[in-house]
């Protein structure tokens, strides 16, 4: 490999000491006659190499960062900013496998985990398959729960993507003037507990693994309306969130 180095001014990439080149003796006899000497590691910062270099400073660069996960019209609300405006969007959802499409006056989520939808309807069919309207939503999530409420709201679900982030089966309809519920999340376990007035109801139960560490956490989620609770739980059960 041709040495960088060398081709540059005589002295400027040795320490003293080194063995000089031939052809440098004389510059090299100026230098030991008083004249210092840059350190090696001074200019070696700005030697051209000549060779490729990687595109970050630590390797090859990340993978592309993954697409939206959608499954239904919550989930579209989490991934969207809620400082976009109006929402009006149809299209393929691929992580739903789905057809949708949705209008909104808000809908989004802002950096401090609010999320709100108002004045809202949409419709999807696929692997999850819904219909919902709403006068308004609003609520917040993070790591360890959520609370959410929702007021003049009504929808119609079958499909295979649960609430709760589990696959399995689900279905349900109904309408309610208002509801809320909160859940309560560990590493992979959780509990949700609602209340709210109105009629109908919904079931689900299916399979996730949140923290993936291949223990799979088995869920459930029952509703009347006036009453909802849920929970998923890590297999095998350690008696704790």
């Amino acid at each position: 490999m041709t040495d960088a180095i060398r081709g540059r001014e005589s002295g400027a990439c040795r320490l003293p000491g080194d063995e000089p080149d031939h052809e440098d003796d004389a510059k090299a006899a100026a230098t030991s006659a008083g004249q210092s000497e840059k350190p090696r590691q001074a200019c070696m910062l700005d030697v051209d190499w000549n060779e490729p270099k990687d595109e970050t400073p630590f390797g090859p660069p990340p993978p592309p960062v993954p697409g939206p996960k959608a499954t239904n019209n919550a989930t579209r609300t989490q991934e969207r900013n809620l400082a976009s405006g109006p929402y009006a969007e149809s299209g393929y959802s691929s992580s739903g496998h789905a057809l949708h499409a949705g209008l909104a006056l808000v809908k989004g989520r802002d950096a401090s985990s609010l999320e709100l939808e108002a004045v809202s309807v949409s419709v999807q069919v696929g692997g999850q398959s819904e219909a919902q309207g709403a006068v308004a939503r609003v609520g917040v999530s993070g790591k360890r729960g959520s609370i959410g409420g929702e007021v003049g709201a009504a929808n119609v679900h079958v499909g295979v993507h649960n609430p709760d982030g589990s696959t399995g089966v689900n279905g349900g309809a109904g309408a309610v003037w208002a509801a809320g519920e909160a859940t309560i999340s560990g590493e992979a376990n959780s509990v949700t507990v609602g209340a709210g007035f109105g009629i109908g109801g919904e079931l689900s139960v299916g399979l996730r693994d949140k923290n993936g560490n291949g223990d799979p956490e088995v869920c459930f989620r029952a509703s009347l309306k006036f009453a909802t609770v849920g929970a998923c739980l890590e297999l095998p059960f350690h008696g704790k969130m």
